[in-house]
C-alpha cells in the first residue's frame, strides 16, 4: 500500500514538474526569443542593398596636333565592385534625366588614378580634370555594353562622335548600377523602400558641378570641375 502510494506520488510529482507554471513561462520566453531572432534574420536577408552610384568620365586625350589619341572611359564610384556590372548614365542638369545606356565594368580590379594620369601625361587638361574628381572611393575602367540593342539614342550619338578624331568633346554623367532603357529616368529609381534619387547643381563659388544621390537616409556626393569652354 505504501509502495503504491509512493509510486503514485512520484508520477504525480513528475506531472507537476511538466506543468509547472515557471517551466511554462521559460518555454514561452524561449520560443519568443527564437521567433524574434528568426524574424530579425529574415528581415536582414530580405533587405536589398542600395546599388552603387558614381560619376562617369569620358575625356578625350589630345595629341600634339590636337587630334584625339585615346578616349578612355572611367567610372568613379562609392562602392567596391564584387562582380562585373552595368551602369546607366543620367544626362541633363535637372529632372527628368535622360538615360545613357549602358556602360559595363568587366574588370573589377580598381584602377590607380595617378597611374592613369601618368599614362596620358602629355594632355595636361586630362590630368587636371581627373585629379579634380571628388567623392569617390574606387575607380574602374568602363566601356559601352556590347549589345547595341540596349543602347539609348544618346549612347548611339556618343559612339558616333567618338569615331571622329577631330572631335575633342568630353562627356561626363552621374551613373547608377542598373540598366535603364526607358525614355526618361524615373524621379525615384529602384523599388521602395530602397530607392535612389539624384539632385544636380552648379556651385558658382567653386565652379564645380555637384551630384548628390540620396539613398535612404544616406547622402552620397560627387563633384567635378567644369570643363573649359
Amino acid at each position: 500500500m505504501n509502495l503504491s502510494q509512493g509510486a503514485n506520488t512520484g508520477l504525480y510529482s513528475s506531472r507537476l514538474k511538466l506543468f509547472d507554471p515557471s517551466n511554462e513561462k521559460r518555454c514561452y520566453m524561449t520560443k519568443f526569443f527564437i521567433g524574434f531572432l528568426c524574424s530579425t534574420l529574415s528581415l536582414g536577408c530580405l533587405a536589398t542593398e542600395f546599388p552603387a552610384v558614381g560619376l562617369l568620365q569620358q575625356i578625350p586625350v589630345m595629341g600634339a596636333d590636337y587630334k584625339v589619341i585615346a578616349r578612355p572611359i572611367y567610372i568613379f564610384t562609392n562602392k567596391k565592385l564584387t562582380a562585373p556590372i552595368v551602369f546607366t548614365g543620367m544626362a541633363g542638369t535637372e529632372q527628368p534625366y535622360i538615360p545613357v545606356c549602358c556602360y559595363q565594368v568587366k574588370n573589377i580590379s580598381p584602377l590607380d588614378l595617378p597611374r592613369e594620369v601618368k599614362k596620358y601625361h602629355k594632355d595636361e587638361e586630362f590630368g587636371s580634370h581627373m585629379r579634380g574628381i571628388r567623392g569617390y572611393a574606387y575607380l574602374y575602367a568602363a566601356e559601352p555594353v556590347s549589345d547595341k540593342s540596349k543602347w539609348t539614342s544618346i549612347m548611339s550619338a556618343l559612339i558616333k562622335k567618338s569615331s571622329n578624331p577631330d572631335d575633342g568633346s568630353p562627356f561626363s554623367a552621374p551613373v547608377l548600377a542598373a540598366m535603364i532603357t526607358a525614355e526618361k529616368i524615373p524621379l525615384k529609381m529602384g523599388t521602395p523602400p530602397n530607392q535612389t534619387t539624384l539632385h544636380t547643381r552648379y556651385d558658382e563659388k567653386s565652379d564645380r558641378l555637384v551630384f548628390t544621390f540620396q539613398q535612404g537616409k544616406q547622402k552620397i556626393e560627387f563633384s567635378e570641375p567644369t570643363f573649359a569652354h
